[in-house]
């Protein structure tokens, strides 16, 4: 509803410069009082109407998900990761070619620095304990 916030707020601000422009009186801003006033006037049913498609959408949402509560958690879900992975192919594009290779480079070094002694203690054991 930000969106419904700002363009009342630009409604407000075209009200406050069409109040100063007609306290002035020059003519020239007659025409400019003119539009602005066209323009507030076309605005408002417009805001209306979004009104309306909002509060009817969030109406039927709401149904949906009470009707259907795992189906929507689902959705979520799966929106949550197409976003997610969307968000992380425009990231890759900041990264410099050589930073993501070397990154993945340290990663590797660490999981296998991480799992050595782990990978030992298994063989030792394999070979301790191998019935043939």
């Amino acid at each position: 509803m930000k969106t419904v916030a700002t363009i009342e707020e630009f409604l407000i601000r075209l009200r406050a410069l069409l109040d100063v422009l007609n306290a002035e009186g020059v003519e020239a801003t007659n025409a400019l009082r003119e539009r602005i006033a066209a323009s507030i006037d076309a605005l408002e049913p417009r805001l209306e109407e979004w009104r309306e498609s909002a509060s009817e959408s969030a109406g039927y949402v709401r149904e949906v998900v009470e009707d259907h509560p795992w189906s929507a958690v689902a959705t979520g879900a799966v929106a949550g990761m197409a976003v997610g992975c969307v968000a992380a192919v425009i990231a890759s594009n900041f990264i410099p070619e050589s930073d993501l290779a070397s990154r993945a480079a340290d990663y590797r070094n660490r999981a296998v620095r991480y799992s050595r002694p782990y990978v030992r203690r298994a063989r030792k054991l394999a070979n301790n304990y191998w019935p043939f």
